[in-house]
């Protein structure tokens, strides 16, 4: 037990020193872990970002070690309400539970991340325990990372070698996927929260995949780091320190909570979540370049399958893909390859986003998108349309989980005050809509038979919405 509670140290460029167990460490040396080496944690925005190189290993352990931060908050900062509700031991083993989901939420990327998700194959293929899903599995539906994360995660359970029991295992892909039912056993181990209206998976699978979690809190700064923009930056000691677990006074149930000391922090947290949005993620060079590798996909270019069995999947890396793509550049034929291997990109000819700006209705711009594809088809020209979209902030539009929406806490006259988050934040209220870009690229071979047509479009549409 002694060596089991030994603590092993890596050095970090973001949160400096990440310690860990022997048991994360025989989880983290594991083959199923280390191929997240091998797989970038941005895909090709390298090609804009030279530094952004880093890997989802690293976003990984950091993304453990937030987690541990968070929970080893509310521990200490909501005592009373985890021992009136849970044992020591319990509350131990959730610790270990929520740093392990938080270093396999992602395990299940294969290689370029989101970009090879249209790839992903029937979920009925694969190599996960049906039983461990709350919903029937339809045969039409396809997979998705999370449920590859699933399927590794059951595969480190496997074997006379394995790091993690059967239990543990599930309980942890419970945290990682919303289909996935948490053991039999953690419905006897916390039958005395449940009854205390304390609904401890919904808290605990809000750190892991929530809309203030460790995948978040971690990649914003870590990506900020690697491409070397200051947009991802926040306060994550203030916002870590405000955190505990309240009661609610009406309907008594346990919630996560963000001291209103810490709600500036919390502001910057989702600026930062904003920023990066707009200036790295959907970046336009970026998009651009995963719509060259989807389509040398789509269009045969590159013959790559992802397998269903664990044993295959654990072998794909980014230079699997990679390789692929240079030989399949070396035919004349194959524009898509040649166009990502030579870091060719399309010409932008609009870029808008499709929410209503000031009297500007999203109308119009549909309209002007509209004329761009009937212009360019008059033309023989195909155009290349990319949309982009994400929420800012997703509790306030959805109904919540119990347990799984965050309150504010301010103490008045001595007495303590919770508001829901999205009613107490003026940002919220003012920024919470979906971020949605819809960019136009004409190849450049192709430009010069619309430049003429498109610029005339442009003119008029730009004197349309400066004119009012």
């Amino acid at each position: 037990m002694a060596k089991e509670k030994e603590l092993f140290d890596i050095r970090d460029p973001v949160h400096g020193t990440i310690q860990f167990t022997a048991h994360e460490k025989r989880v983290i040396n594991h083959p199923y872990v280390q191929r997240l080496r091998y797989i970038h944690q941005l895909g090709f925005v390298f090609f804009v970002y030279p530094g952004a190189t880093h890997d989802r290993f690293s976003h990984a352990l950091g993304a453990m070690h937030i987690a541990g931060r968070l929970w080893s908050q509310l521990v200490r900062s909501s005592r009373d309400v985890m021992l009136s509700s849970m044992t020591p031991s319990d509350i131990e083993y959730l610790g270990k539970i929520v740093r392990l989901a938080g270093l396999l939420h992602d395990s299940g990327h294969g290689p370029f991340s989101h970009d090879s998700e249209r790839l992903l194959p029937s979920l009925s293929t694969l190599q996960v325990p049906r039983e461990w899903y709350a919903t029937k599995i339809s045969r039409r539906e396809q997979a998705t990372h999370e449920d590859y994360s699933v399927m590794v995660i059951a595969s480190l359970a496997d074997g006379d070698q394995a790091p993690l029991t059967k239990i543990e295992a599930q309980d942890i892909a419970s945290l990682v996927h919303h289909r996935i039912k948490p053991s039999r056993e953690w419905g006897i181990r916390f039958r005395r929260a449940t009854k205390k209206k304390f609904n401890v998976h919904d808290v605990v699978q809000g750190i892991i995949s929530g809309d203030l979690d460790c995948d978040r809190m971690d990649y914003l700064m870590r990506d900020a780091h690697h491409t070397g923009v200051p947009y991802g930056f926040y306060d994550i000691d203030r916002l870590v320190s405000a955190l505990s677990l309240v009661r609610t006074p009406i309907q008594r149930e346990v919630h996560l909570a963000l001291n209103y000391t810490g709600i500036r922090a919390f502001e910057d947290f989702l600026l930062a979540r904003y920023h990066m949005f707009l200036q790295v993620y959907f970046h336009k060079t970026a998009n651009c370049f995963d719509y060259f590798l989807e389509r040398a996909f789509t269009s045969g270019e590159v013959n790559y399958v992802i397998p269903s069995t664990m044993d295959e999947f654990a072998n794909l890396r980014d230079s699997t893909v990679i390789e692929k793509l240079f030989e399949a550049a070396g035919h004349q034929q194959n524009i898509w390859s040649r166009l990502l291997v030579s870091r060719t990109p399309a010409t932008l000819v609009f870029s808008t986003s499709m929410l209503r700006q000031g009297k500007q209705k999203p109308r119009d711009r549909k309209i002007l998108l509209e004329k761009i594809a009937v212009l360019c088809k008059r033309r023989g020209v195909q155009p290349l349309i990319v949309s982009s979209a994400q929420h800012l902030y997703h509790s306030p539009l959805k109904k919540q989980r119990s347990g799984a929406r965050l309150f504010t806490v301010k103490r008045v006259m001595g007495e303590d005050f919770y508001e829901p988050i999205e009613k107490y934040s003026n940002l919220l209220q003012k920024y919470n809509e979906e971020i949605s870009i819809v960019d136009v690229y004409i190849l450049k071979s192709e430009y010069a038979r619309v430049a003429r047509g498109l610029k005339k479009l442009l003119a008029g549409y730009q004197k349309k919405i400066i004119g009012r």
